[in-house]
This record gives C-alpha cells, sequence and structure tokens, in this order.
C-alpha cells in the first residue's frame, strides 16, 4: 500500500518535482470548484492542499468532499485550526 507521504519521499528520491495548489475554503466559492478543478486536472499539479487561516464551520469538509468528487488528485489539508479537520482528506500536512 502506497501512502502519499511514500510517494513524494520516492519523487524526491528519483528528483522528480511535485507541484501542489493551495485552495483556501474562505478564498474561493463551491460554485467555482468543477471550473478550477478542471484546470487542475489538465495541469501539472499532482496534489490539492486545501486550508486558510479563518474558515467558517463545515466550509473545509464541504469543499474537500467537492473537490475529491471532481478529481483523483492526493487533497492534503492544510488547516489553519482544529476547525478545519476532516476526514473526506487523503492526508493531513
Amino acid at each position: 500500500m502506497s501512502t502519499i507521504y511514500n510517494d513524494i519521499i520516492h519523487n524526491k528520491q528519483r528528483g522528480q518535482k511535485l507541484l501542489a495548489v493551495l485552495l483556501d475554503p474562505d478564498k474561493i466559492l463551491l460554485e467555482e470548484i468543477p471550473n478550477v478543478i478542471e484546470k487542475i486536472n489538465y495541469s501539472m499539479v499532482t496534489h490539492i492542499f486545501v486550508g486558510g487561516s479563518d474558515v467558517e464551520p463545515d466550509k473545509t469538509h464541504q469543499l474537500v468532499a467537492l473537490v475529491k468528487s471532481k478529481t483523483v488528485l492526493p487533497l492534503v489539508l492544510f488547516p489553519g485550526d482544529i476547525a478545519q479537520l476532516t476526514n473526506a482528506a487523503d492526508a493531513l500536512l
């Protein structure tokens, strides 16, 4: 079983570059997500980070669930506080 961490380490050892994009739940509207994720899916992005400084309750979970339904890329939480944790993400930074 491969983990996101192991994949990152493996790529580093091989000299492969990775690219993550950060989505801030308070800076993006849920209605914009399908278009944004479509662009991400056709780019060189390898990981999606989700998090922000001051996020409304449940907004991170809603964003993560929607993003997960639109991509197969690993989704990593980059939370500003404990209220942004959700088990819908693939990993926690």
